[in-house]
């Protein structure tokens, strides 16, 4: 009988011990940490599993204590910047937001799975891939293409699925062998000037 309760106690003590998960936008690291881990990472993973026909070039363009800003450009230009801001929640804990902008035409947030690019520099929507890539840096595992999840402003979550045709198709002509597109491309010029 006391062996039992004793058995039960130590289940019930071990049970007490493990931490609550955290928030998906939270890590168990301390801020300095997250700013060290993001600055030293290269995004090639990201680079790989995300673009398009485009070639690009990733490279941190600024950055502070508080937030990391990455630039994304193709044959010279800008196609997208993403900024990562580091919160610290507690001790050892940090909460890390990402922040994009907005397309000017459309007031939506770039890439956002719901717009037209000609030559796109990146498959969308690009925010839970972004997401999935400081996480995986932070976790310190490989970027999960399985682990992309999009939110909605409602709250909701569903699994991303690729909305986006024309980088998908322009994707897999190069992937195929063919010539990279650009930007340059007589028939885009008129979208990136």
């Amino acid at each position: 009988m006391k062996a039992r309760f004793l058995f039960l106690l130590c289940v019930l003590g071990f049970a007490g011990c493990s931490e609550a998960p955290l928030p998906p936008d939270q890590f168990r690291l301390n801020a300095a940490d997250v700013y060290e881990r993001l600055t030293k990472s290269d995004f090639k993973d990201f680079m790989r599993n995300r673009q398009c026909g485009i070639l690009i070039y990733i490279k941190i363009f600024r950055r502070s204590e508080k937030a990391i800003t990455w630039q994304i450009t193709s044959s010279g230009r800008e196609m997208l910047q993403f900024t990562a801001n580091i919160e610290p929640v507690r001790a050892g804990v940090t909460r890390v937001s990402i922040s994009l902008p907005k397309d000017p035409k459309t007031g939506r947030e770039v890439y956002d799975g719901e717009q037209f690019h000609p030559r796109p520099a990146v498959l969308q929507p690009v925010r839970p891939a972004i997401e999935e890539q400081i996480a995986a840096l932070l976790e310190g595992r490989p970027f999960g293409a399985d682990r992309l999840v999009h939110r909605t402003n409602d709250g909701n979550t569903f699994s991303v699925t690729n909305k986006d045709r024309v980088c998908l198709v322009q994707r897999g002509a190069v992937q195929s062998g063919g010539k990279p597109f650009s930007i340059e491309d007589e028939d885009v010029k008129k979208y990136y000037r």
